[in-house]
C-alpha cells in the first residue's frame, strides 16, 4: 500500500494561494529543502488528507483540492476530493480508470455496489465524505483499502542533527 502521488491547493485564485503539484512518492522517501521551503507543510497535507479519510479529521471550511494516487491491493486508485466554504463539493474515486465513487456539491452521487455489480445512488450532508460515511466490507469494499491506508500513514517530523555534542 503506498502513496504514489499527491497534488494540493487552497484558495485558487485568491491572494492566498498556496499548492503543491504532482509530488510523486516511492517506498522510501527523503525530503529535502531550505528553510521554510514547504517541507513539514506537505508532510502535514499528506497526514490531514489520511485523516479525513479515517474521520479523525472535520472537513476543512477552506477552499481545497486534494488529487492522490494510490497503489493499494495491486490496484491503482485516483481519488480527487474538492472542499468549498461550504463543505465537500465534489468526491471522485476511480480503481483502474473505472469510476467506483463520484459526489456532486448538493451531496447526491453514486457509489459502486460490489456485490450487485451496479452503482448505488446516495445523498450526504456538506460536512460528510461519502468515503468515510459508505464504507462497508460487503458493499464498497474498496473503501475499506482506502480506510486501511489511512490509518496505516505514519508521518514523522523531525529533524536530523549532525556533530551536535548533547
Amino acid at each position: 500500500m503506498s502513496l504514489v502521488k499527491l497534488t494540493y491547493s487552497e484558495f485558487d485564485d485568491e491572494p492566498q494561494h498556496w499548492s503543491i503539484s504532482d509530488t510523486t512518492f516511492t517506498n522510501i522517501n527523503l525530503i529535502v529543502g531550505k528553510n521554510s521551503s514547504g517541507k513539514s507543510r506537505l508532510l502535514s497535507i499528506i497526514n490531514s488528507f489520511a485523516e479525513l479519510l479515517t474521520g479523525q479529521r472535520k472537513i476543512p471550511s477552506i477552499p481545497s483540492r486534494f488529487s492522490v494516487d494510490l497503489v493499494l491491493d495491486k490496484k491503482d486508485f485516483s481519488y480527487e476530493l474538492v472542499f468549498g466554504s461550504k463543505g465537500v463539493s465534489s468526491e471522485l474515486l476511480t480503481i483502474d480508470g473505472i469510476e467506483k465513487l463520484v459526489r456532486n456539491e448538493d451531496g447526491s452521487g453514486q457509489i459502486f455496489y460490489q456485490k450487485e455489480d451496479k452503482f448505488l445512488d446516495f445523498k450526504l450532508p456538506q460536512d460528510a465524505l461519502a468515503t468515510v460515511n459508505r464504507r462497508d466490507e460487503i458493499q464498497h469494499p474498496f473503501l475499506i483499502e482506502l480506510n486501511k491506508w489511512a490509518n496505516s500513514a505514519v508521518i514523522y517530523l523531525g529533524r536530523i542533527l549532525v556533530n551536535q555534542k548533547f
